[in-house]
């Protein structure tokens, strides 16, 4: 799962971050509201999976952000996280387009249980399935040819970004950024190394779902459509 947060106070981006990302989940913070704002409504840039917003933030609220967002078109599911208690806010929130509005301070279970319920909602799958490969999206769990795949949170992360998006390739600069969070190159084959340990441990019941795609990068092959 893919979480963009937009919140102005630092302990709480620290904390959920650090939730979210041992759960094996994504989370891009943003103490800025303008940052936060120029990343959701830019072009040509991966949607989250969900927002979370704050609603009292300096120069830009939540409010006018998400409003901000869905006169784009975008529809991405959205959750408010603030101490606003009003019923007249709660209603404001949710008329702007949120899918939900949770009082703070929260229990990071009751707010993942709010997030899974909003993402059901919407249609997001709780696991992926790629011809014999399937993908538990909430937890690092991978079944292979239906045997279960014993795999590190890097390793899992990896196999559901790339079934996340069948057929698109990812170079290795992609890989780095989005798995080890390097915007440079540290000169090693950390990547090479992960791509050789996760096809031993797919086996042959995995032969060839991870496809290298010659000086480009790497991808999930898509299985044969079968022919009549």
């Amino acid at each position: 799962m893919h979480v963009c947060l937009i919140d102005d106070d630092p302990r709480l981006l620290e904390t959920l971050q650090r939730g979210f990302h041992d759960l094996n989940h994504t989370c891009e913070v943003f103490s800025s509201p303008e940052e936060g704002l120029a990343r959701l409504t830019g072009t040509d840039v991966e949607e989250p999976d969900v927002l979370l917003l704050d609603v009292m933030m300096p120069r830009v609220s939540g409010w006018e952000i998400l409003e901000r967002i869905r006169a784009t078109g975008r529809k991405t599911p959205a959750l408010y996280l603030t101490a606003r208690q009003e019923v007249e806010d709660r209603v404001h929130g949710l008329e702007l387009g949120a899918d939900d509005y949770v009082i703070k301070p929260f229990a990071f279970t009751e707010l993942m249980a709010r997030i899974r319920a909003v993402l059901r909602r919407h249609g997001y799958q709780e696991a992926i399935e790629i011809g014999p490969l399937i993908i538990h999206r909430n937890r690092p769990k991978v079944e292979c040819a239906g045997r279960q795949v014993e795999v590190s949170p890097r390793e899992h992360a990896f196999l559901e970004l790339l079934a996340s998006h069948p057929g698109e390739t990812f170079s290795r600069t992609d890989l780095l950024q989005k798995l080890w969070d390097l915007h440079f190159d540290p000169g090693t084959n950390i990547v090479e190394v992960l791509v050789a340990r996760l096809r031993r441990k797919l086996g042959t019941g995995g032969s060839g779902i991870i496809e290298t795609v010659i000086r480009q990068g790497y991808r999930i092959s898509l299985p044969e459509e079968p022919t009549e």
